[in-house]
């Protein structure tokens, strides 16, 4: 099913002031939906683009350009809803603030949420395979200018190309929709053709999804390969996402669940692959010694 949403309201003209030139890849007109997942009801779209050619430029929050669907995306099955945009093209990339609501009228809780990047054949309809990385259609990745939100959700992980959410639950005919917000830029070109149309698909998920802690070259499982990577996000995190797209290293890395991919998530790997049941951290002063246990931090007194 294809339904052709209202016509967005569109906004081109530069904001007083402004020093962007009105060149980039611009979110236009039309807007569809589709998928196995849709109810009933439309979703309004409306487009603000005041700040074309700006990625990267705004600060965070800020983006000068913003796309809203009005109406709640409604999910009456547990399958993926497409929402379809088109680009006009030019010569550049611009940043977009999104806000889409969703509403779960499935009868079915869900313990997750992914949305992924896709785009369309000369028919318009849209591809199965996920958008190649490293070619600017991208989740704001990696200088995530916006936070990224689901309500009901307390983490996600966030990569180029689609970002999921775990750690909550979408509870079944909650009865309202929940907000999602994420950025997205959007280039004026593709493997060097002008890109014309993309898709975003919303995912729910009956399962929560589960992340293979540290395994940060993506094999699925944790081994001495995670090392290299462990040391390359940390040295050049946009060199990472280049060679490593679909893995987040600060939600599969974050070993201490400190938010934070730091020195200290690289010895607890160590430590988990040398088996190690006690590991040693750096101490604030040469009195106190810091040990990781399975039972948490414990400080003791160094001997003297």
């Amino acid at each position: 099913m294809l339904r052709t949403l209202c016509r967005a309201t569109i906004t081109g003209l530069i904001l007083a002031g402004s020093t962007h030139p009105a060149r980039a890849g611009i979110v236009t007109a039309e807007v569809a939906a589709s998928g196995p997942g849709m109810g009933d009801g439309p979703a309004d779209a409306i487009v603000f683009s005041f700040a074309p050619n700006n990625d990267n430029d705004p600060e965070p929050g800020n983006s000068g350009n913003a796309l809203v669907t009005v109406d709640p995306l409604r999910f009456e099955h547990v399958a993926p809803i497409d929402l379809t945009f088109n680009v006009t093209p030019s010569e550049g990339v611009s940043e977009y603030a999104w806000t889409t609501f969703i509403q779960n009228d499935t009868g079915v809780d869900w313990p997750g949420f992914r949305i992924e990047l896709h785009l369309t054949d000369v028919l318009g309809q849209v591809l199965d395979d996920l958008v190649e990385p490293s070619r600017g259609l991208d989740f704001d990745t990696p200088h995530r200018d916006t936070e990224v939100l689901l309500d009901a959700f307390e983490r996600h992980a966030h990569t180029p190309r689609w970002i999921e959410w775990s750690a909550g639950l979408l509870a079944a005919d909650l009865g309202f929709p929940v907000s999602v917000q994420f950025a997205l830029d959007v280039p004026d070109t593709l493997h060097d053709r002008p890109l014309t149309r993309f898709a975003i698909r919303f995912i729910p998920l009956t399962e929560a999804p589960r992340t293979v802690l540290g395994d940060l070259d993506g094999n699925g499982v944790l081994d001495a390969f995670d090392v290299a990577p462990f040391e390359l996000a940390l040295a050049d995190k946009f060199a990472y996402i280049l060679a490593y797209p679909d893995v987040d290293p600060d939600f599969t890395g974050d070993m201490d669940d400190s938010r934070v991919l730091d020195a200290f998530d690289v010895s607890l790997l160590e430590a988990r692959l040398a088996n190690l049941p006690v590991q040693t951290l750096p101490t604030p002063d040469s009195g106190t010694l810091l040990l990781l246990t399975a039972g948490g931090l414990v400080r003791r007194r160094a001997r003297r």
